[in-house]
């Protein structure tokens, strides 16, 4: 009897012990800009990055986006914000299923309105998009061969110009399983020296913008609806125009930097 308690006793808080280590919570999901990772973040987020891109899952949530489908829910509808925070939550889950390391996991951002602040910045001197951005610099640059036009092509989508960068995780594209470019096609960021046009009250700005218009256009649009077109029309094509390469065609989300913009 007492051997039987006792084998009770031990199966009980066994299954105790799984029952906490099951409800224990991971940890939370904060999304950092890129300047605050620290290094060693960096090389995990690169290294994850280099292993999605070079196995063809990267590919894979390229195609989602490029998908008609799924384009018709994105571009000008007042359902873009929601989608994109669902695609990035997939891609952040793909990355921390390739491998124990990238469990936790989550994606940088871009603080491009820090880094276009530093243009002004008494204490911060640097110059032109790539200059101010390290993120930009991270991923892999601009430098790299010049493209012939039509010679690169993403899911069917003729990239028309550009450099194709080949450093970083950049070195690290496939555009399908049985073709590795090991280069992503980018504008040449040096020209006329490029640089973000934003300033550091820019968003604030179109909050305040979209805020006083609410309902009083012709159309009575919502001040969300206001605000994410004011977004999508000067500052986010803006960006696309600026960076250029895949990122002015249907095949922007093939740049990694669509991750983090």
């Amino acid at each position: 009897m007492v051997a039987v308690r006792v084998l009770l006793l031990t199966v009980a808080l066994a299954l105790l012990a799984l029952a906490g280590a099951a409800v224990q919570p991971k940890a939370a999901r904060v999304r950092k800009s890129w300047a605050a990772y620290t290094s060693n973040e960096k090389k995990l987020y690169l290294s994850a990055l280099e292993k999605a891109m070079a196995s063809g899952s990267h590919m894979l949530f390229t195609q989602v986006y490029m998908d008609s489908g799924s384009l018709e829910q994105v571009v000008g509808t007042c359902g873009a914000p929601a989608w994109y925070r669902k695609y990035l939550l997939g891609y952040e889950n793909m990355l921390r299923s390739l491998d124990s390391t990238f469990s936790d996991l989550t994606l940088p951002y871009w603080d491009i309105f820090e880094d276009a602040a530093k243009r002004i910045s008494t204490s911060t001197t640097c110059n032109g998009i790539e200059g101010c951005s390290p993120i930009l610099k991270d991923l892999g640059g601009c430098e790299g061969p010049e493209l012939l036009p039509g010679a690169y092509v993403v899911n069917g989508e003729a990239i028309p110009s550009g450099n194709c960068a080949n450093s970083s995780v950049a070195a690290h594209t496939c555009t399908n399983h049985k073709k590795c470019e090991k280069c992503i096609p980018r504008g040449d960021w040096g020209i006329g020296d490029s640089s973000l046009e934003f300033g550091p009250t820019t968003f604030a700005d179109l909050i305040r913008r979209a805020s006083s218009a609410n309902g009083t256009s012709s159309s009575g649009a919502s001040a969300m609806d206001t605000l994410r077109k004011e977004v999508q029309n000067s500052v986010q094509l803006t960006i696309h125009s600026l960076l250029g390469g895949a990122y002015e065609t249907r095949a922007a989300s093939f740049d990694p930097i669509f991750l983090s913009h």
